[in-house]
């Protein structure tokens, strides 16, 4: 038994070729889908209804928290994670835009940022670069200024 997947715009329209929007998969829970969220309960409270507040919606329909973007030819390009927020102390921070200025330097042709746990602010971003050809010996440094 497989599963089936669609691309949505926020409104609940689909996307067109070259336009990009929210993966959602729909199969059955269990057998072609997850079951459930592993000591979750907030996150299952609805699950032998086959919807959830926080992920699926009535028809049973999971909210991967991937954008992404279709080509002409109907291919399917990973741009981002919707759900990616860091908690740090007391405030919300998109791990996106981390990426976004850390890729602004042209220092680097690649780069993921990721949530670290710490000791007082719960959460800091911690970023993985591939720099480019040429960045500067102070790549940490320069980044970490920006």
């Amino acid at each position: 038994m497989g599963y089936n997947n669609r691309i949505d715009h926020l409104d609940g329209r689909p996307i067109d070729p070259g336009e990009s929007g929210h993966l959602y998969i729909h199969g059955v829970r269990g057998v072609s889908l997850f079951k459930g969220d592993y000591k979750n309960p907030d996150a299952n409270a609805n699950a032998n209804a086959n919807a959830n507040a926080n992920a699926f919606d009535a028809d049973g329909w999971f909210d991967m928290g991937d954008i992404i973007r279709m080509d002409e030819a109907g291919n399917l390009f990973f741009l981002d994670r919707d759900k990616d927020i860091l908690r740090v102390g007391s405030e919300n921070v998109a791990a996106s835009e981390n990426k976004t200025v850390i890729m602004e330097t042209g220092c680097v042709t690649e780069c993921a940022v990721i949530g670290q746990k710490h000791f007082m602010l719960d959460e800091v971003p911690d970023a993985f670069v591939i720099p480019t050809n040429g960045a500067p010996s102070d790549l940490r440094d320069q980044i970490i200024t920006v």
